[in-house]
């Protein structure tokens, strides 16, 4: 019997649990079980040179699951003033993600990819020969035991400068990995770690002032230009209006516009929900626009 993250010393596992990145408070955690053979148990525990270790074979998921966190972290320090603790993925959350995927063996628990990096098995007639990577014994396990556990495992197998038999495609999941969870939580900007995700953009005073805050739209966060940002102030100094890219022209004499500011005034015209003025707009603006209806 073995114990996944049992091989951690004192000062890791704790760092580890400093930083949220286990979910279990005990190095000796029954949960963390695996049930192995006296050989299995030999190789799969030694310290230095283990013959073959085990990770979740979808590592996007944790990697997604830090990604929101983060923003989950920033959202509440930013009103807090306080930057809270890391939540990781539990054994059940793995396997809640996998079901919903309807990962097929998913039932019994989160699904494990086995590499096996030496030959310590014994021979045996008809047997091919031995090839590192996925076990020739079934590369794909459940278990019921933390996902964080076993990733703690896995990326010590990085420390190697030889690391043939482990696929590419694994290795740089787990350094993404690696470099999500060192990444400093800044709360005055934004990440790398958090790049490309959709998240939700909460309506601004902009919005409000042009009817666009009633409801929450999901977008890619992109910068906003400083024409974009400067547009409605520029708009109220000068008292010229603009109305879906439709260029309008103002009468000097009278103060008013053309036919495209009557159309936002028309009963059936959605757009006249809209207000048009910011907060520099003056009275002497109101009557100068209103001069062709009184």
């Amino acid at each position: 019997m073995s114990l996944a993250g049992a091989d951690l010393t004192s000062s890791q596992f704790h760092d580890a649990l400093r930083d949220g990145l286990i979910d279990f408070q005990e190095k000796q955690n029954p949960q963390n079980a695996i049930a192995l053979c006296g050989t299995c148990h030999t190789n799969f525990d030694h310290v230095y040179n283990p013959s073959f270790f085990f990770l979740p074979t979808d590592l996007n998921y944790f990697l997604n699951y830090e990604r929101q966190d983060r923003k989950r972290r920033r959202k509440l320090g930013r009103r807090t003033g306080t930057i809270p603790a890391r939540m990781c993925p539990t054994a059940q959350t793995y396997q809640d993600h996998q079901r919903h995927q309807e990962v097929e063996g998913a039932g019994l628990g989160g699904l494990y990819t086995r590499i096996v990096i030496n030959d310590f098995l014994p021979q045996y007639p008809g047997r091919a020969p031995f090839q590192p990577g996925p076990s020739e014994y079934g590369a794909t396990k459940s278990w019921t035991g933390s996902p964080m556990a076993s990733l703690q495992r896995a990326v010590l197998m990085l420390r190697k400068l030889n690391l043939y038999g482990i696929p590419r495609e694994i290795r740089d999941a787990l350094r993404q990995l690696q470099d999500a969870y060192s990444e400093e939580l800044d709360l005055d900007g934004s990440d790398t770690s958090s790049e490309g995700c959709i998240e939700p953009r909460e309506p601004e005073e902009n919005d409000l002032e042009e009817g666009g805050g009633g409801k929450y739209e999901y977008k890619r966060r992109e910068p906003r230009t400083k024409s974009e940002q400067s547009g409605a102030e520029q708009r109220s100094a000068s008292g010229n209006r603009e109305q879906d890219n439709e260029e309008h022209k103002v009468n000097k004499d009278e103060g008013c516009t053309s036919n495209s500011e009557d159309k936002a005034l028309q009963p059936g015209n959605s757009s006249s929900r809209f207000w048009r003025w910011g907060p520099s707009a003056t009275s002497d603006d109101a009557a100068k626009f209103f001069q062709r209806v009184l």
